[in-house]
């Protein structure tokens, strides 16, 4: 009886895990392609950022005078108001691009806890199918045992113990 029963539970819950990974695959499939899709984006981001970084990093480059100029430039205030200039556009820059990276990762994060929701969600959802049948398959096993409620118990359980009596005696009631 004992092996019919763990055959039937065994087969139950296979049957049970393919259906859930059936259902799963689809969101895990998703989840790779997010992954996949993300991971693109941000380095098309950081490409796109490196290069536009090194394009302003020359032109910034290219303001500053060199030789006798940069000396005639130094006297005349130039150099110094050129080379705040460009250090305020390289932090305004970055500034920029770190906003960028911030939002992009923002949006994916969105993107990713939308989907992780739903696998939440399944999970959830698959546990309580998995306590259902167990709960199922114990009530099956109990009714199929034929026995009453706690018939199935060793003989010392249904003893009384001995400080269970009638108690109602025990009270004085004339008062």
């Amino acid at each position: 009886m004992i092996e019919y029963l763990k055959a039937t539970f065994d087969k139950q819950m296979n049957a049970l895990a393919q259906e859930h990974q059936q259902q799963l695959y689809p969101l895990l499939q998703q989840k790779n392609s997010l992954k996949q899709s993300h991971q693109a984006e941000r380095n098309a981001l950081i490409h796109k950022q490196q290069v536009r970084q090194k394009t302003e990093q020359e032109k910034r480059y290219h303001r500053i005078q060199k030789g006798f100029r940069q000396f005639t430039s130094q006297l005349s205030g130039r150099y110094w108001r050129d080379r705040k200039n460009n250090e305020k556009e390289a932090w305004q820059s970055h500034l920029r691009d770190q906003k960028e990276r911030d939002q992009l990762i923002v949006c994916q994060l969105n993107e990713r806890q939308q989907l992780q929701e739903k696998l939440h969600q399944l999970e959830q959802i698959h546990t309580k199918e998995r306590q259902a049948m167990i709960a199922e398959i114990s009530h099956s096993t109990y009714l199929k045992q034929d026995h009453e409620w706690g018939n199935d118990m060793p003989g010392w359980a249904h003893a009384k113990p001995p400080y269970e009596h009638d108690i109602t005696h025990d009270f004085d009631q004339s008062m």
